[in-house]
């Protein structure tokens, strides 16, 4: 069984659970490969699992260290060898994880929100490891997109081209109710990179305003298929699905240990209720 203790080498870790979950703090995004394995070994995620992620980035570069991977896949994965892949050959721009842990057998499916860059091409969503297993990648921008006319997770006209992501979230029309969770039990990870609630001005990176998460996760949907819903309560509905919450500090892309701070503390407010011990 992998050892906690192994964890304790990656920049950044804390383990700081709230409630009945289980919240790993970290620094640097490609890192969550062995906690995801760490959490498999120990029965807190399915293997391979669905990640739902919030991030200012998709991370969908397909890794170039592709033998070194099936190299791991041969011998057998061990939390060493990930923590070792993620030092010396995934790259420190932290945009390769994905399908990294994809081709490793650790994730099957992602949805990421926050992204305004999304992956519009259908065949962008598809990924086929080196073993031929087909995975999807669904980018989202935020809910006050997402949720209302013409959204991802709303717009029926378009339910041919959004049927996966809502099969990956769960996420079901209920005849004449409008959208809601379905019942799926298995669990998810939730994964929250803190650069996804930051803002960018010149070279300058710095946390969101409050009213900014007020707007995001606040604002209720008025559109008939959704309406009622907010972000924060989607977001509560995810982590009651989640097997493990992960948060990826970044202070590289948030503008540095402080505004990474900063913007922890305000999600720990305004999306976790105050939950975390930070």
């Amino acid at each position: 069984m992998a050892n906690l203790d192994q964890l304790k080498t990656i920049k950044g870790f804390k383990d700081v659970s709230f409630d009945d979950h289980r919240c790993f703090l970290y620094e640097d995004h490609r890192w969550i490969l062995p906690i995801i394995h760490f959490a498999q070994e120990n029965g807190e995620l399915p293997k391979p699992c669905t990640i739902v992620s919030f991030d200012a980035h998709h991370d969908t570069v397909t890794p170039t260290c592709l033998e070194e991977i099936e190299t791991i896949l041969k011998n057998g994965i061990t939390l060493d060898q990930l923590i070792y892949l993620c030092k010396d050959n995934l790259t420190t721009l932290d945009d390769d994880w994905l399908k990294g842990g994809m081709e490793l057998g650790l994730i099957d499916d992602a949805v990421i929100f926050g992204v305004q860059d999304s992956l519009h091409n259908e065949d962008d969503k598809v990924y086929n490891d080196q073993l031929g297993n087909p995975h999807r990648i669904e980018v989202l921008d935020l809910f006050s997109v997402e949720l209302q006319n013409q959204g991802a997770l709303s717009d029926l006209a378009k339910r041919s081209l959004y049927k996966y992501l809502w099969g990956i979230l769960d996420w079901q029309l209920i005849p004449k109710n409008g959208f809601n969770f379905g019942t799926n039990l298995r669990k998810i990870l939730l994964d929250f990179d803190l650069d996804c609630f930051t803002v960018s001005w010149r070279e300058c990176n710095f946390a969101w305003p409050d009213k900014i998460f007020l707007k995001e996760f606040f604002t209720e949907s008025t559109y008939y298929t959704t309406q009622g819903w907010n972000g924060k309560g989607f977001v509560d509905s995810l982590i009651k699905k989640a097997g493990l919450v992960t948060i990826a500090l970044e202070p590289g892309c948030c503008g540095g240990k402080q505004e990474s701070d900063d913007i922890l503390k305000k999600t720990n407010k305004y999306l976790l209720d105050d939950r975390l011990g930070v």
